[in-house]
Formats: structure tokens, C-alpha cells, sequence
């Protein structure tokens, strides 16, 4: 009995202190649940505005008809199939871009680079995860007969120093003509054409998206 009543002052002691700790963990996980709940908000209002995107019909006509032929390049046997895919794409392209020219396009800054002299460079991922780039050529020397790099005293110049990479946009412009391909493409393999390729464009206007973009 003497031994416990010597005890009983530590023991009350350590209660206290197991009591005070509990009570100072219960912030903590709050605080921590806290965190989470912005970048969870976030993640949902970004997928929300993807679900409200919808693009032109001539913009998913042409990204299935690239995904579709990257997809048969893929599974061709030999050299002959891959190249007479190519031409069958670019036939295939002309079906859908008749005159080259589109209106309210839909795509993702994916770069913006400015030549030694000015002149502006853009690119975009049409939609943002497939392997299709929609660009300006990025320098002087391979834009001297398409005039596609963007002039730092034309309007759309000003459109896009106001954009950043990963920005949503509508664009207008026209694609460059091209007798293998139908439109310009700019890689310099045929599998770099037809497995990720990259056509180039001449931009007469961009902006970014907006959710008045989806009414």
C-alpha cells in the first residue's frame, strides 16, 4: 500500500501527459485533411473543364484519323505497307481539311520559343495527351518560303504573349500544303511522320479557352 500510494503521483502524471499529446494529434490530422482538400478540388475542376470541351468536328475527325493510321503504320509487315500508308493518309486528310483552312480549333500550348530576330514560335498538342503537334516552324531557315513564324508587329503576336505553356486555346489559321502528306508535316523520318507528327501552321488567330467556348 505504501509502494502505491509513493506510485500514484507519477502515474497521475503520465495520465496527464497521454492526454495532453492525444489532444495535441487531433489538430494535426485535421490540418492534414485540410491539405488535401485543395488539390482534390483542383483535380476535379480540371476534369470538369476537360468534360465540358468540345472540340470542332473536323479537329476529332482528323485527330482519329492520325490515331487510326499511326495505329495500321504500327502493325504494318514490311517497308511497302508503312510508305503506302502515308500516301493513303494524306488522302484521307484531304477528305477532311478541304481547303487547309480551320476555324475555332481547340489544343494545348505545349511551346513558345522567339527567333534571334524576334519572330514568334508556337506549338500545340492536339488534344493535350495525344502524340500530334500543331506548330510554326520554330526558326528562319525552315520558314523562309512559308512564312509561319509569327511577326512581333502582327496582332497575333500580342495573343500569344499573353498565353503559357499548358494553356487551353481556340486557334484559327491554315494548314501549309504538302504533296505527300497533304498538309506540311515536319519530321524527318516517315516514322516520325506517321507515329508522332508534327503539322505546321499558320495562325491568324489564338486566344484562350474559355467555358463560353463549350455554349
Amino acid at each position: 500500500m505504501k509502494l502505491l500510494r509513493q506510485a500514484l503521483p507519477f502515474i497521475l502524471v503520465a495520465s496527464l501527459a497521454i492526454t495532453m499529446a492525444a489532444c495535441s494529434a487531433s489538430p494535426s490530422s485535421s490540418s492534414e485533411s485540410t491539405k488535401v482538400a485543395p488539390e482534390s478540388a483542383a483535380t476535379t475542376n480540371q476534369q470538369q473543364r476537360q468534360q465540358r470541351i468540345t472540340l470542332p468536328r473536323d479537329e476529332t475527325d482528323l485527330i482519329s484519323t492520325i490515331a487510326d493510321f499511326r495505329h495500321r503504320y504500327e502493325s504494318a509487315s514490311n517497308e511497302f505497307q508503312k510508305s503506302a500508308l502515308r500516301r493513303n493518309r494524306g488522302q484521307a486528310l484531304s477528305q477532311i481539311l478541304s481547303d487547309r483552312n480551320v476555324q475555332n480549333w481547340i489544343g494545348v500550348v505545349s511551346s513558345m520559343t522567339t527567333t534571334s530576330d524576334g519572330h514568334g514560335s508556337i506549338a500545340l498538342k492536339v488534344p493535350e495527351t495525344a502524340p500530334l503537334t500543331i506548330k510554326t516552324w520554330n526558326n528562319g531557315l525552315s520558314d523562309v518560303a512559308d512564312g509561319t513564324l509569327i511577326s512581333p508587329e502582327s496582332p497575333v503576336y500580342e495573343q500569344v504573349s499573353r498565353l503559357a505553356i499548358g494553356t487551353t486555346v481556340v486557334f484559327s489559321g491554315s494548314f501549309l500544303s504538302s504533296e505527300m502528306d497533304y498538309v506540311e508535316e515536319a519530321s524527318v523520318t516517315e516514322e516520325g511522320s506517321m507515329m508522332e507528327p508534327e503539322l505546321i501552321f499558320r495562325f491568324e488567330a489564338i486566344r484562350p479557352w474559355t467555358p463560353e467556348h463549350a455554349n
